[in-house]
């Protein structure tokens, strides 16, 4: 049988823990009528319909800037192949093979990466397709906040694509003019010079890639880390202290 003092430490125990677990229950109850938890779509910010249609602005000022590492890798490869009409290594390349390859090449995907620029407006043409969906109900918002992710996604596979193309197509014709050509010649060093800039769209990611991977960590956030209260036992006594509990979820 407890005596009157463990009874009334027990009864402060309880008192404190309610008067601590009242506000975070309060406030954790108006945060969930305020939002919508069941749908973290809803919750990002921005949300990816509008990301699309900020981008889609952007896309409009951007000119022949976008995708600058690609212009880069395959501008330094076509001056490669230029330059390397006179100083093919004969004994190699008797019919001088290794400049055409590089001017195939680079004037090839240049020309891509400015028609793209030009003609394929991602972004514009994947909000008009977006905002033709209603946003009145929590089930259209969902609906076309989920469309605009997968615009997002697919998008930045197209840019992933692209980006593993330019590297081994310029550095296979930057490589190819390298081993023929001239020793200490121009066009064997503006030749190197090309194999080095095929790997800039590895290490400077392009923008449509950057924007789908932005817009996943904004939606991981959303997720974690969630605080809650909780009651902790207190070790080698029968009682309870208050506490929080930490999660965090991906």
């Amino acid at each position: 049988m407890k005596s009157f003092g463990q009874v009334l430490k027990l009864s402060l125990t309880l008192t404190l823990t309610l008067a601590l677990l009242l506000p975070l229950i309060t406030a954790m109850h108006v945060h969930a009528a305020e939002t919508k938890l069941d749908y973290p779509e809803l919750l990002v910010t921005p949300r990816a319909s509008e990301r699309l249609q900020i981008e889609s602005l952007n896309e409009q000022k951007q000119g022949w800037t976008g995708q600058l590492p690609l212009k880069v890798s395959a501008a330094t490869t076509l001056l490669a192949g230029i330059l390397m009409m006179g100083d093919v290594d004969e004994s190699k390349d008797p019919d001088k093979r290794s400049p055409l390859s590089g001017i195939v090449v680079g004037a090839g995907f240049l020309s891509l990466s400015i028609y793209l620029n030009s003609y394929y407006n991602a972004y514009q043409s994947s909000y008009a397709d977006v905002r033709k969906y209603k946003k009145d109900t929590d089930r259209a918002q969902l609906i076309r906040e989920r469309l605009a992710e997968e615009h997002i996604n697919k998008i930045a596979r197209m840019g992933n694509r692209l980006k593993w193309l330019s590297v081994a197509t310029n550095g296979g014709a930057s490589l190819y003019m390298l081993t023929q050509a001239q020793s200490k010649s121009t066009g064997q060093i503006v030749s190197l010079l090309a194999l080095a800039t095929a790997i800039a769209p590895l290490i400077f990611p392009d923008h449509w890639t950057q924007v789908a991977k932005e817009q996943k960590n904004y939606k991981k956030k959303i997720y974690g880390p969630l605080v809650r209260p909780t009651l902790l036992p207190v070790p080698g006594t029968d009682h309870f202290a208050a506490g929080a509990l930490f999660t965090y979820a991906f």
